[in-house]
């Protein structure tokens, strides 16, 4: 009897507390304003009044931060505010009915609302708009509007012709995935993205965010749809491919006019040449990795850098030409087409002179002896044979004749023998000289085709560093102005 007694009392007490608790509530204005707002209230029905009416959506977009644009698998991921508005006249209440309370912030679970989405979305959610989780501003006249942040991915084809001076269009479309444009009316606010807070890129400026409402008519459905389309327009900030790209390959073309003041005869220079490719061949790959692997297009960083390598290549093939010139064999004289070509064309082009040859017995050689530069040997006998005759100032002297001098044929045989070879000798330096003579032509000739070959490499990558730089698309000392 005890226990049925406790039982009730602790009934009718816990009965009292709810009550009580249940009057509190009852006193608050926004408890009671949402259970008279979603008594009866569905938010699968679009908020018209007439069925036939499109439901006005008011789309805006603020542009935070231009995150990453990856080239390589051409994706934009940015972070941006979506903030959308309409009107439900299902959720209307007079303010002074409910103290004064002219605003609530709901679940957007409770409420309708437009099923826009990115359509050119690469993330694995789709892109869906309504899905965000943050609160819906809800006024007393109807009006709703629901502001979120969040990260998007989307699809942006890369054009890298001019590489790394390339300004990229990217674009985000936004719409109603279900809704045609006879049941929900998109509409813009501005006809830009809001750039108030938007963070700036250390890779990328912002030039332009222009937004444009489109009414689209697809193949799969009757009715035509609509969407809004940003369009981003984005330049490429230059000091890092400056300072890690171009400047390397400049610097290495110059490298390579510097090789010609190495002498011809040197084999260094062919070495120098070989390194100054191996290192463009680095630089290549580098800047290659970070570009789509398209067929489509040549970059223009790359069309530069590929024709300092033809410039390399070629120049490393003439300088091994001028280093065979300079270490020809000297045996064969030099082709009379070739001589002409360099001494009389060539030589006078780039006023080089044929050095002088440097002989100090040169002077001491008799006029008939010298036959363009060479020692002809004059084999006339230096010794007569005594004969016996009268003198014509000396009559009745008797001269001894050779054989009857004692000894005069040992004599003579060592006389013919000195005589041998001292024209031995001769025969040796006339060739010797011939040989010096022809090396020093050909060595001419080295060095003219050396200077032959150094302006051309000079000119044809000054030439291709102007072409480079003509061909930009926009005017680079403007960038600093900006």
């Amino acid at each position: 009897m005890m226990l049925v007694q406790f039982s009730l009392c602790f009934c009718i007490l816990t009965w009292y507390a709810a009550q009580g608790e249940q009057d509190v509530r009852y006193k608050d204005h926004e408890y009671r304003l949402i259970r008279y707002l979603f008594a009866n209230y569905s938010s699968e029905v679009r908020p018209v009044l007439e069925h036939s009416e499109p439901v006005g959506v008011k789309f805006d977009l603020a542009y935070s931060q231009l995150v990453t644009l990856n080239a390589k698998s051409q994706i934009l991921t940015s972070k941006i505010w979506v903030r959308q508005f309409w009107s439900n006249p299902f959720l209307r209440w007079n303010s002074t009915k409910f103290g004064g309370v002219t605003f609530i912030n709901i679940s957007p679970k409770l409420v309708w609302k437009p099923d826009i989405v990115m359509y050119n979305s690469i993330q694995g959610d789709g892109g869906e708009m309504y899905n965000f989780l943050t609160k819906v501003q809800l006024f007393s006249d109807g009006t709703i509007q629901w502001f979120a942040p969040t990260e998007v991915k989307s699809i942006c084809k890369i054009d890298i012709t001019y590489f790394p001076f390339d300004t990229q269009v990217c674009t985000m479309v936004f719409g109603s995935w279900t809704f045609t444009g006879s049941f929900l009316n998109l509409s813009l606010i501005r006809d830009t993205a809001d750039l108030s807070g938007y963070t700036e890129s250390g890779e990328w400026d912002l030039l332009e965010a222009k937004a444009k409402r489109n009414v689209v008519k697809y193949s799969c459905c009757p009715d035509p749809y609509i969407d809004i389309t940003y369009t981003f327009v984005i330049r490429r900030k230059l000091l890092f491919y400056i300072n890690n790209l171009i400047f390397p390959i400049v610097a290495l073309a110059v490298l390579g006019i510097f090789g010609y003041f190495l002498p011809p005869e040197s084999g260094e220079r062919i070495s120098l040449l070989i390194t100054i490719m191996l290192g463009l061949s680095v630089y290549t790959l580098i800047f290659t990795e970070n570009i789509p692997a398209t067929s489509e297009v040549t970059p223009l960083l790359s069309r530069y850098s590929t024709a300092i390598m033809v410039e390399l290549g070629i120049s490393l093939v003439l300088s091994c030409l001028v280093v065979g010139i300079y270490h020809g064999d000297c045996a064969k004289d030099m082709p009379r087409w070739f001589e002409a070509l360099i001494f009389n064309v060539c030589g006078k082009v780039f006023r080089m002179k044929y050095p002088p040859k440097n002989d100090s017995n040169q002077n001491e050689t008799r006029p008939q002896e010298k036959s363009n530069g060479l020692i002809n040997s004059d084999r006339t006998p230096i010794y007569f044979p005594l004969q016996k005759q009268d003198s014509p100032g000396q009559e009745g002297v008797n001269l001894i004749s050779g054989d009857s001098v004692p000894g005069s044929s040992s004599l003579t045989r060592k006389l013919d023998e000195m005589i041998t070879k001292l024209d031995k000798v001769l025969d040796s330096n006339n060739e010797n000289q011939t040989e010096d003579e022809r090396a020093r032509k050909w060595h001419f000739a080295a060095h003219v085709v050396d200077k032959i070959v150094f302006w051309i490499y000079s000119m044809t990558v000054l030439f291709s560093t102007i072409a480079l730089y003509l061909m930009i698309p926009y005017d680079i000392t403007s960038l600093s102005k900006d």
